[in-house]
């Protein structure tokens, strides 16, 4: 059998949500899969992280923290990291989940914006011309034009 033929039997690629990765990463765990389930637990604080899945976080760094005790130091080392990179991003967005990326939040901090009458979209403070329509700003001192 054909490999494509294969892939089309199983069916659409399906994503799970944050709680069924989290589970899942339990799952290897319990059963010793420990290179897996700390594979599955960055997999999990990802979806958790486009999810704004702040409680999904805390269990992997509970996760993280049983992965923490293990004789092999690159797994010990990985889920210290997974672990410092959940406790980050949930300090960072105030106990809960932003899942903009710091280039994308220092920008909008740095840049001050203002919306397009005739477009609608977002565009420097400081544009003479909007970018996307060509609408043309009469004054840069008037934002609301």
């Amino acid at each position: 059998m054909a490999l494509r033929d294969q892939i089309d039997k199983r069916g659409p690629a399906r994503h799970m949500s944050a709680s069924d990765e989290v589970r899942k990463t339990t799952d290897y765990l319990v059963h010793g899969h420990l290179r897996r389930a700390l594979s599955s637990a960055w997999r999990a604080a990802d979806t958790s992280l486009r999810e704004g899945d702040a409680e999904a976080l805390r269990a992997i760094m509970a996760i993280c923290e049983e992965l923490r005790e293990n004789p092999n130091k690159r797994i010990a080392r990985d889920a210290r990291q997974l672990s410092s990179y959940c406790q980050h991003t949930l300090n960072g967005a105030g106990g809960g989940v932003e899942s903009h990326s710091i280039i994308a939040r220092i920008s909008r901090i740095r840049q001050p914006k203002r919306v397009c009458p005739d477009c609608a979209e977002q565009v420097q403070q400081r544009a003479h011309v909007c970018k996307f329509c060509g609408f043309r700003f009469e004054s840069l001192d008037d934002p609301s034009e």
